[in-house]
């Protein structure tokens, strides 16, 4: 896994036996890959189809993994076996490989199913406030699982018009909405962590009922105008 090479060269050894033979990534429990790429997708849902360009794909699946430390464990091949089983029940065998990657493309595909979604919850919304709120001006997050955080990313020319996003909180089953008037923000770039590849700003807002503040110290929290239960 090359998002874990430069960890894994850095620890050197197993985290569980420290062993340095056949060192292996895996995924902490509850950051499974199968977790973070349906998040991802989630957010992505028009229509009953998901549409993401696989550049932000990529480079939101990277950003999912930080602190890696955090999402991978640096095990020998016998420990993560041992892990592997203790986590999942499953028993190693010559196809469990194979079998394992058709398991999580469809786990995956259930996980997205399971998940709110953009489209439902714009549709929840518009219901429950009388709203009219549009898919191509609003933008909607999940929690990601790996990091805790809901995570948007408008393009940068969007601060200057109407932008509603919608933050889902699954624990309390609510939908958070908020409007940014046109140019409250008229600067992003100084404000917001940047895409690399493209004019976007990132936007990590930490898990919370009540404080909606950005990594960078943006508080959104003034510009809620309403929680919608479901």
């Amino acid at each position: 896994m090359l998002i874990s090479a430069k960890h894994k060269k850095m620890l050197g050894k197993c985290e569980e036996c420290s062993s340095t033979a056949k060192l292996e990534s895996a995924h902490v429990q509850g950051k499974e890959r199968p977790l973070i790429i349906s998040n991802i997708l989630s957010q992505f849902i028009e229509d009953g189809m998901i549409r993401i360009d696989l550049t932000d794909f990529e480079e939101r699946f990277v950003d999912a993994h930080h602190p890696i430390e955090t999402t991978i464990r640096i095990l020998c091949s016998d420990s993560h076996r041992k892990y592997d089983n203790e986590q999942k029940g499953r028993v190693d065998t010559k196809d469990s490989k194979d079998m394992e990657a058709v398991n999580e493309a469809k786990l995956i595909g259930e996980l997205v199913s399971a998940n709110m979604n953009k489209t439902t919850a714009i549709h929840l919304v518009n219901e429950k406030t009388g709203n009219h709120l549009q898919y191509g001006t609003t933008l909607f997050s999940n929690i990601n699982s790996a990091v805790d955080t809901w995570w948007l990313e408008p393009l940068n020319d969007k601060f200057k018009t109407d932008l509603f996003f919608i933050l889902n909180h699954p624990d309390t089953k609510s939908l958070f909405l908020f409007h940014l008037p046109p140019n409250v923000i008229t600067d992003p770039k100084r404000l917001f962590y940047q895409r690399n590849d493209s004019d976007y700003s990132k936007i990590f807002i930490e898990k919370s009922t009540a404080k909606f503040v950005d990594r960078k110290g943006f508080d959104f929290g003034k510009y809620k105008v309403d929680t919608i239960a479901y």
